[in-house]
C-alpha cells in the first residue's frame, strides 16, 4: 500500500512519456527541483519517498543531462514498468463537479497548502467593476496563488491569459504573452486593446510581478488597466507588491504567511511533527525561507526577521563558486536563457538550494526574488561595478544577437561606459523592432542619470517617435537646442502626426542645413514619401505634379559612384510614376536608358520591367509572370528587397486568384522578422498589415488599425487616411 506522498510522485512520474526513460535530455521537471516544485514540498521531503518506491521498483534512477540546466548531469527519476503497471491496475478516481459536469481539478502539483481560504476569497472578489491587486511580502506565495487561480478559472471554461513582467517590460510584451497564438502582433495601441474586446466567454488576464513595471512604460499599461471593462465576463488580477508604479483603482487582498501547522506539510513527512512545527514557527511560516530551509541549517532567533535568514544563514552556506554565480545572476534585468548565461557549472547547484525562479518551460531563469532583493542590499559599489564589468566581458564576447547587445548596453550605462553613446548611435535604429521596449526603459535611465546630453534626448526622441509615443517625443524635443537635430527630431514628429504644412516647412529647413548630397537623397525620399503613399487596390489615378516637382529640384551630385547610384534611384522613380499615369511608352524609354548602361538583364532592368507586367498585365494565364517573378526576386540584392517584390507580386495575385495569393504569402516576410530600419521598413510593414487584412477576415480590423500605423510612421498619410476612413465603414 503506498502512502498519499509516493501515490502523488508516481501518478505525477506517470504522465510523462516512457520515451524519456533513455533519453539524454530530459525536462527539469523529472530532477529532485522539478519534482518539489511539482508536490510542493521542500526537496529534503522527498527523500524519504522516492527512496521507498525505488526500493518497491515503482521507479528508476539515473543520471541524464537536464534540458536548460547547466552542463553537469544530474540525477532524474522515472516510473518503471512496474511503476506503470500499478498506475493502469490503479486508475484514479475522477470526482465531477456537479452542475458543471466537468471534471474537478486533478492535477497533483497544483495542491495548494494553506491557502484555501484566500483563494476563495480572492475568488468572491471576481467578476466585480474593478481589477483584483494580490499584494504581500517577497516569497510569500503570490506566483503561487495566482497560478492556483488560473488553473481553477482553466478547469471551470474561463479563458485564462497570464503574463509575467520585468523591469523591460511593456504593454505590447505583456500581451503578446496574453496572446501567444496571435502572429504577428501589432505595435499599434488601439490594435493591441482590441484583442481585449469584450467576448461572449469568460475570460481572466493576469499580470503577475507588476511591481516591477519601468516607469518609461507604466503610464501606457496603466491606460491599458484602465481601458479593461471588468464585469461577470472579464477579471483582471494583478499580482505584486504595493506600492504600484502607476495609480489605478483595484481590490486589494494581501497574502499573509502560512498558519504554522499548514506550513508543516511543506516539510514533508519525513521529520517528525513537533520537529517540522519547531521550524515552521521560527520561519513564520515564510514559504519561500520553508523551501530555502535544510535540515541542519541554524534557524533564526526569535524575532529575527526572513531578511537576516537569507542573509546570515541561507548565502553563508553557499560554496564560494555558488556565491559568484549567484551574484551575477542577481544582476539580471529579467529572466535570460539558461543555456547563454554565466557560470554554467552551477546552475545545478543553485537549482538544488531552490534559489533559482524559472520561467519558460525552465529555459530561462533568474534569482528568486527574495534572494535577490536581499543580495542586492549586500554590495558594496566597487563589488557592483565589478559584478557590471565581469557580465559586460561575459556579452561581449557572445554571439551578437540582439539580446546580446541589450545586455551590453544594460550593463555599459551601469558602469557610466564612455562606449555607451556610440553603442546606442550604432545600434539602437537596428534593435528597436525587436528590442524596443528594452532600448526604450535604457534611454530612459541614461537620460535621467545625463539630462544635459542632447545626443541621449535626441536617441530617446527617436525612441519615442518610432514607438508613437508623440509627448514623450516633445519632451526630449524641448530639451534640445542643436538647431539640425531638433529640425530632423520635429520633421519626423510632424510626419508622424499628419501636419503637411508643418512637414514641408521643416523639410525646407532640412535641405536648407545639409549639404547637395543630402539635399538630393532628401528630395528623392520625400518622391518615393508620396509615390508609395497609397494602398495597392486604390484607383491608380493619382496626382504626382508633386512628385514631378520634387524630381525637378533634385541636382545631382558630382562625385561619380554617388552620382551613378542616385541616376538609377531617379529613374526607378520616374519609372513608377510613368506606370501610375499608365504612360507604357515612357516607361520603356527609362528601361531602355538604363540598359544601355548596362544590360537587358541587369536585375534593376529585369525588376523594372517586371513591375510594366504586373501594372499592365491583361490575360488570365498568370504562370509566366509568376515564374519571372521568382527569378528576379533571387537576383535583389538585400533580403529586404527580396521581400518588399514578393510582396508585390502576392499584391498582384490578390486582384487575379486569391487562393494563390493565400499561398504567396505565406512566404512573405512579417515585418518584425526583417533586420532592415527607417521609413523603407515602416511602408514595407504598412503594405504587409494591409494585405494581412485582406486575407485574414476574423483579425481584419485589427490589422488594418496596425498599417494605418505604420503607413503614418512612414508620412504616407493619405494611405492611413484612406485606412481609417475604411475601418470607420467597418465599425
Amino acid at each position: 500500500m503506498l502512502s498519499r506522498p509516493q501515490e502523488k510522485l508516481l501518478r505525477y512520474l506517470g504522465t510523462f512519456p516512457e520515451a524519456l526513460d533513455q533519453a539524454w535530455d530530459v525536462p527539469r521537471d523529472l530532477s529532485l527541483p522539478g519534482l518539489a516544485e511539482a508536490m510542493g514540498i521542500v526537496r529534503s521531503g522527498l527523500n524519504r519517498p522516492l527512496h521507498l518506491l525505488e526500493s518497491e521498483q515503482l521507479i528508476t534512477v539515473r543520471v541524464a543531462h537536464v534540458i536548460g540546466g547547466g552542463s553537469r548531469r544530474r540525477q532524474v527519476y522515472h516510473a518503471s514498468e512496474k511503476g506503470r503497471l500499478w498506475l493502469l491496475e490503479h486508475p484514479e478516481d475522477i470526482a465531477v463537479d456537479e452542475g458543471q459536469g466537468a471534471p474537478k481539478e486533478t492535477h497533483l502539483h497544483v495542491e495548494l497548502i494553506g491557502r484555501e481560504e484566500a483563494i476563495l476569497e480572492l475568488e468572491s472578489l471576481f467578476g466585480q467593476q474593478q481589477p483584483v491587486l494580490l499584494g504581500g511580502l517577497s516569497g510569500i506565495g503570490k506566483t503561487t496563488v495566482a497560478q492556483a487561480l488560473t488553473s481553477r478559472a482553466s478547469v471551470r471554461g474561463t479563458s485564462v491569459h497570464s503574463a509575467i513582467v520585468n523591469e523591460f517590460s511593456d504593454m505590447r510584451d505583456i500581451i503578446q504573452q496574453w496572446f501567444p497564438t496571435v502572429k504577428p502582433l501589432p505595435h499599434d495601441t488601439e490594435a493591441l486593446e482590441s484583442l481585449l474586446e469584450a467576448a461572449n466567454k469568460k475570460r481572466m488576464f493576469v499580470i503577475d510581478d507588476v511591481h516591477l513595471i519601468s516607469p518609461r512604460h507604466a503610464m501606457n499599461i496603466k491606460d491599458m488597466i484602465q481601458s479593461f471593462h471588468c464585469d461577470s465576463n472579464t477579471t483582471l488580477l494583478l499580482v505584486g507588491r504595493t506600492p504600484l508604479p502607476f495609480d489605478v483603482e483595484f481590490e486589494y487582498r494581501q497574502l499573509s504567511a502560512l498558519d504554522p501547522e499548514e506550513a508543516t506539510k511543506l516539510l514533508g513527512e519525513h521529520l517528525d511533527l513537533e520537529h517540522r512545527l519547531s521550524i515552521a514557527k521560527a520561519l513564520g511560516g515564510h514559504p519561500m525561507a520553508l523551501q530555502l530551509y535544510t535540515e541542519g541549517t541554524p534557524l533564526p532567533e526569535a524575532g529575527e526577521d526572513i531578511q537576516n535568514f537569507v542573509e546570515q544563514t541561507i548565502l553563508q552556506n553557499l560554496g564560494d563558486d555558488e556565491l559568484a554565480a549567484l551574484d551575477h545572476y542577481v544582476l539580471f534585468p529579467r529572466p535570460l536563457a539558461a543555456k547563454e548565461i554565466p557560470h554554467q557549472d552551477e546552475i545545478s547547484d543553485l537549482d538544488v538550494h531552490a534559489l533559482l525562479r524559472w520561467e519558460q518551460d525552465n529555459t530561462k531563469l533568474e534569482i528568486q526574488h527574495l534572494v535577490r532583493n536581499v543580495r542586492r542590499t549586500m554590495f558594496s559599489k566597487d563589488r557592483l561595478n565589478e559584478l557590471h564589468q565581469t557580465s559586460l566581458n561575459h556579452w561581449l564576447l557572445c554571439e551578437d544577437t540582439p539580446d546580446s547587445q541589450i545586455l551590453r548596453l544594460y550593463h555599459q550605462l551601469a558602469l557610466d561606459d564612455p562606449g555607451f553613446k556610440s553603442q546606442i548611435e550604432s545600434q539602437v535604429e537596428h534593435l528597436l523592432p525587436a528590442q524596443g521596449a528594452a532600448i526604450a526603459v535604457i534611454l530612459n535611465r541614461a537620460v535621467e542619470q545625463k539630462p544635459e546630453d542632447e545626443m541621449l534626448h535626441y536617441w530617446a526622441g527617436k525612441v519615442a517617435l518610432h514607438r508613437h509615443e508623440i509627448d514623450r517625443a516633445q519632451v526630449h524635443l524641448e530639451a534640445i537646442s542643436n538647431e539640425s537635430l531638433r529640425s530632423e527630431l520635429a520633421y519626423q514628429k510632424a510626419i508622424l502626426e499628419g501636419d503637411e504644412a508643418e512637414s514641408q516647412q521643416l523639410l525646407e529647413a532640412v535641405l536648407a542645413q545639409g549639404n547637395d548630397v543630402e539635399a538630393a537623397r532628401t528630395l528623392l525620399s520625400a518622391a518615393v514619401q508620396h509615390l508609395e503613399d497609397r494602398l495597392f487596390d486604390e484607383p491608380s489615378e493619382k496626382a504626382t505634379s508633386t512628385i514631378h516637382s520634387l524630381l525637378q529640384d533634385v541636382k545631382l551630385p558630382q562625385r561619380q559612384e554617388l552620382r551613378a547610384a542616385m541616376m538609377v534611384s531617379l529613374s526607378m522613380i520616374q519609372h513608377a510614376v510613368a506606370l501610375l499615369e499608365e504612360d507604357a511608352q515612357r516607361a520603356h524609354e527609362l528601361r531602355d536608358a538604363l540598359a544601355s548602361i548596362s544590360d537587358e538583364h541587369d536585375p534593376f532592368v529585369r525588376l523594372l520591367k517586371l513591375k510594366a507586367s504586373l501594372r499592365f498585365h491583361s490575360s488570365d494565364h498568370l504562370e509566366p509572370i509568376i515564374t519571372e517573378a521568382e527569378e528576379v526576386i533571387q537576383r535583389q540584392p538585400t533580403t529586404f528587397h527580396k521581400a518588399a517584390l514578393r510582396l508585390t507580386l502576392t499584391e498582384f495575385l490578390w486582384a487575379h486568384d486569391s487562393e494563390r495569393a493565400h499561398v504567396m504569402f505565406e512566404d512573405v516576410p512579417q515585418p518584425d522578422a526583417l533586420q532592415s530600419k527607417g521609413i523603407a521598413q515602416q511602408r514595407y510593414a504598412g503594405r504587409w498589415w494591409y494585405l494581412h487584412s485582406k486575407l485574414t477576415s476574423e483579425q481584419s480590423l485589427m490589422s488594418m488599425r496596425e498599417a494605418s500605423r505604420c503607413f503614418r510612421s512612414a508620412g504616407c498619410h493619405s494611405a492611413s487616411r484612406t485606412l481609417v476612413k475604411r475601418m470607420h465603414r467597418l465599425l
